[in-house]
């Protein structure tokens, strides 16, 4: 490794960073924010409104810069992940401090210690109020919730009856289609939540018919029994789930990624959320699928031959839920299994159209599933404003930080009139503020660069 020969500071390489996302998606702020056209891989526009989107593929030549644009996504990218939301918000916010920290820092020479314990301290404020002024949702508010994320009225009161019918700490699976509207199913099947997708392959919700099973209980740690099942399953040419727990190891996981990748059309699905109740929840799913649990004293993965495959008729997997409908039906009162589940198809006139929609009916789902678990504040960006005017009257906050603050509020404003009725799930703007004040305050204690040597 060796020390980055530049000119330029940490701060200013970050600040560089952040100054060109910070124009890629500070004009799509807001209920009535502005598209951008983004080149794709096949050579045509994709024009989307979705801030996480936009930046994904952003980059630079810049040796110094390219780094710390990755740095400073993964920030954003975090709101998105824990929020379903926010990426723009985090993005505008963690600029406006930036940029007005280093103004602030080098205009009073004030230090990257005493400039981080003065945002840390902001933060922590901001964050306690928050939690002070959060209320919690009615069914009255729901479309109002999702109108926010929509940009419009359109399709807000179909997401509200989704969740009125779904209740909270439940989402609706969505899925890319070919109609021109919304399309709502409202499943009697099984839904299984807290489960992960060990392969990249499943990029997308995906929809399947006529599905093999396999429950896969103990760990296994033997490459060669590992294989000769993989070929067992290869025999049948089917998609195949196979459902696991997740003492399962890294040499299971590795093979399963890979096999899933190529040839077996398989679909590996880790249980991981359901610990103790792993091999119960296993039980009603061989049950309802009619297979055998493999390596529990019933069938062992090194006698592949005795292996009895399970099936299901219908099934979905996404990223963080499945739902399987079987073609016989529920007749007996299943622990995990039996679940309200709402599959929800959207699609639009052209491709185009598939895709803006299909992105803000995610950001209305996850918005308005937040708010329901977890609260709401005022929308549109008034509550970064008011929290900010409520922390000031306890400490003296530095003029950049409740400028930063502001930024959200004021480029909505300038994009739309401010209709005060709507509302914020109050978990976006935490993981909007958590984030960008974070980000900012490890950036400004960094005083030095170190590279990798590139061969």
């Amino acid at each position: 490794m060796k020390i980055l020969e530049t000119e330029k500071t940490p701060l200013d390489i970050f600040c560089e960073a952040s100054s060109i996302l910070n124009k890629a998606v500070e004009h799509t702020i807001g209920p009535n924010g502005l598209n951008t056209a983004v080149v794709t891989k096949d050579g045509r526009y994709d024009i989307i409104n979705d801030g996480k989107t936009i930046i994904e593929g952003i980059t630079s030549l810049d040796p110094a810069i390219s780094p710390a644009l990755e740095t400073l996504k993964q920030a954003s990218f975090e709101t998105n992940r824990k929020a379903g939301d926010g990426t723009t918000s985090t993005t505008i916010i963690m600029n406006a401090l930036l940029q007005g920290t280093k103004s602030w820092m080098n205009k009073y020479s004030i230090s990257g210690v005493t400039a981080r314990l003065v945002l840390e301290d902001t933060k922590n404020r901001l964050i306690e109020k928050l939690d002070e002024s959060k209320i919690m949702i009615t069914e009255d508010d729901y479309s109002k919730v999702a109108e926010v994320a929509l940009g419009s009225p359109k399709y807000a009161d179909t997401i509200a009856d989704v969740y009125k019918f779904l209740g909270p700490g439940k989402r609706p699976v969505l899925i890319k289609s070919d109609i021109d509207n919304i399309e709502i199913e409202k499943v009697d099947g099984i839904s299984l939540n807290k489960i992960k997708i060990v392969s990249s392959l499943f990029v997308n919700t995906k929809e399947y018919h006529d599905l093999d099973i396999i429950c896969l209980y103990e760990p296994v740690n033997r490459f060669q029994e590992i294989t000769q099942f993989l070929r067992k399953v290869q025999q049948t040419g089917k998609d195949t789930i196979l459902f696991y727990n997740q003492l399962s190891t890294d040499i299971l996981e590795n093979l399963l990624f890979n096999y899933s990748n190529g040839a077996i059309k398989l679909i590996p699905v880790c249980l991981g959320g359901y610990g103790k109740d792993t091999y119960k929840l296993m039980q009603e799913l061989s049950d309802y699928t009619g297979c055998n649990i493999i390596d529990n004293n019933e069938c062992k993965i090194s006698e592949p031959s005795k292996i009895i495959f399970g099936n299901a008729s219908y099934g979905i997997v996404d990223f963080e839920k499945i739902i399987l409908k079987s073609s016989k039906k529920i007749e007996k009162n299943y622990l995990f299994l039996k679940d309200k589940s709402v599959i929800m198809r959207v699609g639009g006139t052209n491709i185009v159209e598939r895709e803006e929609v299909y992105r803000r009916i995610e950001d209305a789902i996850n918005s308005l599933g937040n708010a329901i678990e977890y609260g709401i504040v005022p929308g549109a960006g008034q509550s970064y404003k008011d929290l900010i005017q409520e922390v000031n009257k306890d400490i003296e906050i530095p003029d950049f930080i409740i400028k930063s603050m502001n930024t959200i509020y004021d480029r909505i404003n300038n994009n739309t009139k401010i209709n005060n009725d709507i509302y914020d799930s109050a978990m976006v703007v935490r993981e909007v503020i958590i984030n960008a004040f974070s980000i900012v305050s490890q950036v400004i204690t960094t005083n030095v660069v170190i590279r990798e040597n590139i061969r």
